[in-house]
């Protein structure tokens, strides 16, 4: 999300291209890589070959990006805070985790058990869960939104079942 720039995003036909991510470069990481270039904060190439996709984009969030695009004339969609580059990963961590805290999310479950604090990446897991489990979106399409390369990892790690979701199954069988 922090490489996306404004290129690629197609509001006329609402459609995202996802072709970049924005990293944090080291010498270790270039070479690793094979990247030739030089240190620090990079646009480069996706993980893996179906990290590359094209995502169709709800209409609620193509009204925000239009008045988004109006406001930010930046290339990236999530600028730093001088608005010239892409924010690094822990800016926008820093930045979710204010979130986290101003919405008032509790540390422990309803009898009191201690709760992990959401990150920023558990929002691709909620969106995988939350496509699957109330939109029945199809593994097939989720797997490809997601930009998995194996279905596994799609329905393995990222689609959560919840208690709810077992009681329907079992109300549908006759």
């Amino acid at each position: 999300m922090l490489g996306l720039d404004w290129e690629n995003i197609n509001l006329t036909d609402k459609i995202i291209i996802v072709s970049q991510q924005r990293q944090r470069v080291n010498k270790k990481t270039r070479d690793l890589m094979k990247i030739e270039s030089k240190q620090g904060l990079l646009v480069v190439d996706p993980k893996t070959t179906t990290s590359k996709r094209v995502v169709p984009i709800p209409p609620s969030v193509v009204d925000w990006l239009k008045e988004e695009r109006e406001r930010n004339t930046t290339r990236f969609l999530i600028p730093n805070t001088i608005g010239t580059n892409s924010r690094e990963k822990n800016k926008l961590t820093e930045a979710f985790n204010a979130l986290v805290v101003k919405a008032k999310i509790k540390p422990h479950d309803a009898d009191g058990r201690p709760l992990p604090m959401p990150t920023f990446h558990d929002l691709r897991h909620t969106f995988c869960t939350r496509m699957a489990n109330d939109y029945k979106v199809l593994p097939n399409v989720l797997m490809r939104l997601a930009g998995h390369s194996r279905i596994e990892t799609t329905l393995g790690f990222y689609v959560h079942v919840e208690d709810g979701d077992l009681a329907e199954a079992m109300n549908n069988v006759p």
